[in-house]
Order: structure tokens, then C-alpha cells, then sequence
């Protein structure tokens, strides 16, 4: 892979507005200065998800996420730090700029293989597209297919892209070849069966219709084909109706919705997706003017899908399905995805045997508003499909019932959705209201699922839990201090020693980084936050401190608040090299004269380092052109404590801590 740049990443960075990141992903409102959403990492019904553009970061207090635009996209499109730059620049249409051998060639591979994957299918796509418009025998037998057969018109071929892989589809691989596109990539691409240790590719898709199947950024992915009366008899999925693409590293059937690209752009709050079964289903929504229409690919509907229409804010989904059993069978396995990912949905119920296509063509728009106004919610259609034909259902029967509807009204965490859920099962079956809500209480404590009626934490309260979790020691302090108020950057830099710094934790980790480029830089304060970074775990404790409003703003509590810091910081340092004197002293030899002076000796030393803690003294600002403090130590302190009425109580309250300190110092000397 081409090595970067060493300035790209920041100019990158300059150029893009997160909120222009962000927006495909999460439906976002403004927020005062910010903005806000649902979380794109967990399922919640309140926003927690928070994008501040001026400062360049996101935080989510849900999932405890945080980071900048490429460490959104790394998340949110599974990417590499490098691939996820490389989606950046060419999404914002900026020039990619790489380091260079001396003969001015890119260093490193030439290409990403995740970005010659889509490279590849992108080709592949054109190559079959030129196929299906061929002036010859194969595109005049698709394009009658598509037209007579389908009833399809050539305009929406065009609009979808549709192709053709002929019989013979060996020129595919032959295009691949000239084009430098190199094998283990061809390997990867889903387009050519698993060679198994052959040195030939065999050609996945022969003599089949082909649908160009497009991730929400529009790049095709994967393809789905559809058998013909021209498919070889030697195909080795000749009897499959439809055949799709593998799993590949850019393509994840479970994560993806066959036309949401475009449909996304025709939902708001007060629309809904129409979920179909198949693509071609879908196709015929969209040519008869039903634009919000989705389809899965071919496989059950999954959580992951509904987590990505989720993401839209719509106003629900309606579920169109095939009138058949099995089409039942699919949508009643649909309803608890839904139900748990705070989805509503309802059945539009098409006559046994019947399915979209049909009904589209022969009825029109009619005909499927006139579904919609006979369409049943979730809850009802489970009750009918449970019930059957079943006209006065037992006890037993209605117990049966109710534990399959229990179970999918328990995949919801929202009471509000409960109660209506359980109020439309005891109007529908026609049940003892409390006999039954008792029922269902009995049935979440037999799971093990938090009790009916137990009290959610709101927002407020879990951003407060979260705030009280954090910032707990003096280098969260710190470091908020360093990233919001860069006055202070360079004095604590000069103030604070390395051995001080508990680095086993991320936020010293961090503080230890930050305060050596602030020094190594001349006191111009932290140049790059990202450039100190090196894993997640840093990263998300970076932005989270980020995230949170400095307590102080005044510059006078900022420095006396800084100070009290680096008491924490300094005390907690020297009493833990006293601590080890002490347990040194316990393990001491009775003969061991030399060493016990030695450990007095040390407890002196150590003594007089806690008599000059460093402390910032606040400047006027007229009084110095760079900076609003500068370090003095103690001493020199106490000698301007009748300058400042605040500086001295802050110093007070140090007096006092090493008052104590020495206390407890002079206890432990005379153990010696």
C-alpha cells in the first residue's frame, strides 16, 4: 500500500466538514454550536451522539465511541486508517498525495486491495452492462428478455445498470488481466469461484441477468444474477434461480439493502421504507414510482439491515412479502428485529401465491394503497399467523399464544412500546387485562430480562453517569486543562516531571505524549492531538475528555484549579516513593545499620523535594506578551501570596495539605 504523505492526513482533515462526514450516516439536528443524532454504533432511542465540526470530533456517550472524520469512517466502513483517508479524499474530491521513491513513483504497492475491489467490480459492472446493450445475438436475447419477459422498460436497465454475463464470460477475466489487476485481488472479488489451489479462474456467473447490488455510498459491491434459459448446463449452480456474490471484504449480505442508496433520499420522519423480498421486486417499486422500496439479498432480514434503515429516522416499514407461506414464515421472523430495534412495521398482506410484481403490474399504485389501508400492525399479523384459523381458541391455546407473542414483546426495552404492544394483544385476543399484563411480568422475570415497569435511565441521567466516571484523577485534569486551554499548555509542560505521570492508564499515556511535544515544540503548545494517538483506547479517552465543557473559564480559577491538579499529582507521587520507603524499612535486616541510614538519608531528600512543589502564578495579561502564567516554585510563591486573594487561598489550602504530608513524613522518620 502507497505510503501517505506525512501532511496529507492534516490537510485532509482542514478541507472536510465533519458534519458533512456524519450526515449519510446519522440524521442529525442541530444542537446550539453542535449537532446531535442516534448513535450509527448502538441501538437507542434517545441521541447520545454528538458532532462538534469547529473542534473536528464526535463523541457518542451510548457506545463510548469518540474520534475525528477518519476514525468515524474506519468505524463505520470497517477500514483501515489508511483506506479510510483514501475513502475520504475521493468522496470530498481531494488530490490523495503519497510519499515518492526517487524516481517519483508512489512508495509502496500501487493500490489498497479494498480500493482495486472496488475497482474491480466497477469494471466488472461496465463489462457487463456493454454485454446487455451489444448490438449481437446475446444483448438482442437479454434486452428481449428484460422487455417482454420482465416487462421492464430499457430506461430502467439503464437507470440500475443492469448486465448481462453471456455464456462464454472468459473476456471478463482477459479485461482484468490487461488491466494490471493483479490475482490475489481477482481472488478476493467474488467474481470467480475458489480456484483451490488451480492456477485457472472459473467464472462465477455465466448466461445470467445481472443486478449491480450498490452500498449506500453507491460503489457496487457485489452482484446478484438471475438464471436464464441460456445459463450452461455446466454452471455449477445451473438449478439456482438466483445466485449472488460471496462474502467478500466489501461486501456483507447481512449489512446491506439492495436500492437503499437511492430510496434513503426519499424517507424522513413522517415516511416509510416498503421491505420487498427480492431485487427485482424492488426494480418494480421504483419503475412504478415507489421510491422508498428496499430489498434484503437474499437472505433473512437481520438486525444489521435494520440498524441501517434505523439510521434514517423513518416513520416505520411496511413489509410487503410473497402470499405464500414461506413469505409468512419471512415476515413473522422479521417482526422481533423490528420490534427490538425500536422499528415499527406493518404487513401488507398480498392473496396466497401472490407476489409485488404481479401485483404492481397488473394493479398499479392501487393496488398496493389498497394494501396499505387493509395492512395489519406487527402485533396483529402474529396473532393471526398464531392463531390461524383457529375461531375460539382454548386456554391452552391461548397461552401457546401468548408466549410467542411475550417473547417478541420482550425484544424491546421501551415501556411505552410494551404497554401499546400488550394493549393490542389483549384487545385482539380478547383477555383479562391484568390476569394478562401479570402474565407477562411473570414470563421477563422467568427470562431473566429486566422487570416490566422498572424505570429507563433518561439521556440527562446517563450523560451525568458517564460524567461522573470519568475525569476522576489528576491526569484527566490535566489534560483537559492542556487540550482547552493552550495558556497553560507550556507552563505545565515545564512543571510536571515525567516520573509523576501514572502511565499505566490512557489518559497519562496521553499526557505524558502531550506534555513532551509541548516541550520538544518551544512551548507552542499541542501542534497535533492525533499525531500522539496510537490505539482506540486512547483515542476514545482523548475525545471524551474533549467532548466535556472545561468547569472554569475565569483565568484565575483555570490557574488555581490547574495548581490544585498538580498537588494531586505531585502528593500522590511522593507518597508513594514514602510508601515505598516504609515497606523497604519493614523488610529491613536488624543488622542492617548502613541501610537504615541510607533510608533516612532518602527520607530527607525526599522531604525537601515536597517543601518545592511547583506551582503556576497567574500573570496579567498586560504583564507578558506569550502567556497568562509562568512556573515559580513554592517558595518563591509564598513570597507574592499577598498579590492574589484567590492565589493565596489556593496556597493556603496547599499549606495545609503539606502540613499533613510532613506530619505524616516526620511519623515515618521516626520509625527510623
Amino acid at each position: 500500500m502507497p505510503r501517505l504523505h506525512r501532511d496529507f492526513v492534516a490537510e485532509l482533515k482542514a478541507r472536510i466538514d465533519l458534519h458533512d462526514v456524519v450526515a449519510p450516516y446519522v440524521s442529525l439536528k442541530r444542537s446550539g454550536a453542535d449537532w446531535k443524532g442516534l448513535s450509527p454504533f448502538n441501538q437507542e432511542k434517545t441521541p447520545s451522539f454528538y458532532v462538534h465540526p469547529d473542534k473536528g470530533f464526535f463523541k457518542c456517550f451510548s457506545s463510548g465511541e469518540a474520534g475525528d472524520a477518519i476514525s468515524f469512517i474506519q468505524k463505520v466502513e470497517n477500514l483501515e486508517f489508511q483506506e479510510a483517508v483514501e475513502f475520504l479524499a475521493t468522496r470530498f474530491n481531494v488530490n490523495l498525495r503519497y510519499e515518492e521513491t526517487a524516481d517519483g513513483r508512489p512508495a509502496g504497492q500501487s493500490f489498497s486491495h479494498r480500493k482495486a475491489l472496488f475497482d474491480i467490480h466497477e469494471l466488472a459492472m461496465s463489462w457487463y452492462r456493454e454485454k446487455f446493450w451489444a448490438d449481437n445475438d446475446g444483448g438482442h436475447f437479454i434486452r428481449k428478455y428484460w422487455t417482454e419477459e420482465r416487462h421492464f422498460p430499457e430506461e430502467v436497465a439503464k437507470e440500475f445498470g443492469i448486465g448481462f454475463a453471456p455464456p462464454d464470460s472468459s473476456g471478463l477475466l482477459r479485461l482484468f488481466t490487461e488491466q494490471g489487476i493483479p490475482p490475489e485481488v481477482i481472488d478476493k472479488s467474488g467474481l470467480f469461484f475458489d480456484r483451490k489451489g488451480r492456477q485457472d479462474f472459473l467464472t462465477r456467473f455465466r448466461g445470467r441477468l445481472m443486478i449491480p447490488i450498490r452500498d449506500t455510498q453507491e460503489r457496487v459491491v457485489a452482484f446478484t444474477a438471475r438464471q436464464l434459459s441460456v445459463t450452461p448446463e455446466n454452471d455449477p449452480a445451473r438449478e439456482a434461480k438466483y445466485v449472488n456474490s460471496p462474502e467478500t471484504p466489501i461486501f456483507s449480505k447481512g449489512n446491506l439493502l439492495f436500492n437503499l442508496d437511492k430510496a434513503r433520499r426519499h424517507i424522513d420522519e413522517n415516511k416509510r421504507f416498503l421491505l420487498v423480498e427480492g431485487q427485482l421486486d424492488a426494480i418494480r417499486c421504483w419503475e412504478q414510482g415507489v421510491k422508498n422500496v428496499v430489498a434484503p439479498q437474499g437472505t433473512a432480514f437481520t438486525s444489521g439491515q435494520a440498524h441501517l434503515l434505523r439510521r434514517y429516522r423513518p416513520a416505520g416499514i411496511d413489509c410487503l412479502l410473497d402470499g405464500d407461506e414461506a413469505g409468512q414464515k419471512a415476515a413473522l421472523r422479521i417482526l422481533p428485529i423490528c420490534v427490538k430495534s425500536t422499528l415499527d412495521i406493518r404487513f401488507l398482506l398480498l392473496p396466497p401465491g401472490g407476489d409485488p410484481d404481479d401485483l404492481l403490474r397488473s394493479e398499479g399504485l392501487s393496488g398496493l394503497e389498497n394494501l396499505k389501508d387493509e395492512s395489519l400492525s406487527g402485533i396483529a399479523f402474529a396473532v393471526s399467523m398464531y392463531l390461524g384459523e383457529t375461531k375460539d381458541p382454548t386456554p391452552t391455546q391461548k397461552n401457546t399464544v401468548l408466549e410467542h407473542i411475550f417473547e417478541i414483546v420482550a425484544e424491546t426495552d421501551s415501556l411505552v412500546a410494551r404497554d401499546e404492544y400488550l394493549a393490542q394483544t389483549i384487545r385482539l385476543m380478547k383477555l383479562e387485562e391484568s390476569s394478562a399484563r401479570q402474565e407477562f411480568a411473570r414470563f421477563v422475570s422467568k427470562k431473566n430480562s429486566p422487570s416490566y415497569g422498572t424505570r429507563q435511565t433518561t439521556q440527562s441521567e446517563e450523560l451525568s453517569t458517564n460524567a461522573s466516571q470519568k475525569l476522576t484523577t489528576a491526569e484527566d485534569d490535566l489534560l483537559l486543562f492542556i487540550l482547552h486551554h493552550n495558556e497553560v499548555a507550556s507552563p505545565l509542560a515545564q512543571a510536571i516531571q515525567p516520573e509523576w505521570l501514572d502511565i499505566t492508564s490512557p489518559s497519562g499515556t496521553i499526557l505524558a505524549k502531550a506534555l513532551a511535544e509541548i516541550r520538544e515544540d518551544n512551548g507552542n503548545g499541542l501542534e497535533s492531538l492525533d499525531e500522539i494517538l496510537e490505539n482506540d483506547d486512547e483515542r476514545n479517552t482523548a475525545y471524551e475528555i474533549l467532548s466535556r465543557k472545561p468547569a472554569h473559564d475565569d483565568p484565575v480559577d483555570i490557574h488555581n484549579a490547574c495548581n490544585a491538579s498538580l498537588q494531586a499529582l505531585f502528593n500522590r507521587f511522593f507518597k508513594a516513593r514514602e510508601n515505598g520507603i516504609r515497606e523497604r524499612f519493614a523488610n529491613l535486616n536488624p543488622d542492617g545499620v548502613e541501610q537504615l541510614t541510607e533510608l533516612r538519608a532518602e527520607l530527607a531528600s525526599l522531604r525537601s523535594q515536597r517543601k518545592t512543589l511547583p506551582l503556576l502564578t497567574f500573570v496579567q495579561p498586560s504583564e507578558t506578551d506569550n502567556n497568562s502564567a509562568h512556573v515559580t516554585d513554592q517558595r518563591n510563591s509564598e513570597k507574592s501570596s499577598n498579590r492574589k486573594k484567590n492565589h493565596k487561598e489556593s496556597q493556603d489550602t496547599d499549606s495545609r495539605e503539606k502540613a499533613s504530608s510532613e506530619k505524616e513524613s516526620d511519623s515515618q522518620e521516626d520509625l527510623f
